[in-house]
């Protein structure tokens, strides 16, 4: 079954980054999209990600922290495909050994520059949209560290023990992969945990601060143990883990109120709520500004030419993966 993810995401302390951790496999290969909005990279991504999905291949969907109906990312075994446009700017460091510039851009029609000014426009209005949006999150970020250093501790012990007592026999090369899975869009506060359908989900109850201690130390002895598995971080305290995904007994580990999606052990549930509303409304104003630029690139853009190019990037990858 496939995994639904993201690789970067709107935080209290500002846009975070995780592209890094996309694709961390031997021999892996990424190709890199580049062009403007309106220009097919998400349809792209997950028209190939079905194609291969269907050929029963497990595939990963990365999707952006602002629009959670567009993607910004693909992979399928050691193979990738990323939005590298901003603000998650993705470049080459091995072009043609581990990476390929894919120029989306050449498939625009030259004629989109006579909507300049309004194109300008509007991307300086979702601008300003997202300006708000992290102001609102600056916010929450405060209130929500005092609260939940105020919620009751529960130790959990026994739920640790029995992580690693399922893994402590088991001898594997393996990686952590640092991703989220909460974010806020234009739908409000969402996660990705339940649609992921892990076999074994144990809730860990308590603050964060305390939970923290809980997951690092979870974190030193997968690592110790050389085990794959995700930290999630949390989209309110970043450099806070909010859960721990270990893959090779398909089991996530996550904190109650991330789980649940929802803060009434607060105490002050409703100002937070208050913020989330504010935070979504202005990254719903930024989509709609975002697709009226889109439109613009859509009625110039030649999609024969990038429909051949999604085809010569399916079939590179199917002779890759046919070559392991």
């Amino acid at each position: 079954m496939n995994k639904k993810y993201l690789a970067s995401a709107n935080t209290t302390s500002g846009f975070v980054n995780k592209f890094n951790f996309i694709n961390m496999q031997k021999d892996s290969f990424t190709y890199i999209l580049k062009g403007g909005p309106g220009t097919g990279k998400s349809t792209l991504m997950k028209k190939i990600g079905k194609y291969f999905e269907d050929k029963n291949y497990f595939v990963e969907y990365f999707f952006c922290s602002s629009d959670s109906d567009s993607l910004d990312g693909v992979k399928i075994k050691n193979f990738s495909i990323v939005d590298g446009t901003a603000p998650h700017v993705t470049e080459a460091s091995m072009p043609q050994v581990k990476e390929t510039i894919v120029n989306i851009g050449e498939f625009i029609g030259r004629e989109v520059k006579v909507n300049k000014d309004k194109i300008e426009k509007f991307l300086k209005i979702k601008k300003l949209n997202f300006n708000n949006a992290y102001l609102y999150l600056e916010s929450l970020g405060k209130i929500f560290e005092e609260e939940s250093l105020n919620l009751k501790h529960n130790k959990n012990l026994e739920k640790l023990e029995t992580i690693t007592g399922k893994l402590k026999n088991m001898k594997q090369k393996g990686m952590s992969r640092e991703l989220f899975s909460s974010f806020i869009s234009q739908n409000g506060y969402k996660t990705f945990y339940k649609q992921n359908n892990y076999k074994e989900i144990i809730i860990v109850k308590g603050n964060f601060i305390e939970n923290e201690k809980l997951f690092n130390k979870l974190s030193t002895f997968l690592d110790d143990k050389k085990i794959y598995f995700i930290k999630f971080k949390s989209i309110f305290m970043p450099e806070f883990i909010e859960g721990i995904y270990v893959s090779e007994i398909d089991t996530l580990i996550v904190s109650e109120s991330t789980y649940f999606e929802n803060f009434e052990s607060f105490k002050n549930k409703t100002i937070i709520k208050k913020l989330i509303k504010k935070i979504a409304h202005n990254l719903d104003a930024a989509k709609l500004n975002h697709k009226k630029v889109e439109q613009f690139y859509i009625k110039n853009m030649n999609f024969d030419g990038l429909n051949k190019k999604e085809m010569d990037i399916v079939n590179e990858i199917e002779e890759g993966l046919n070559s392991f």
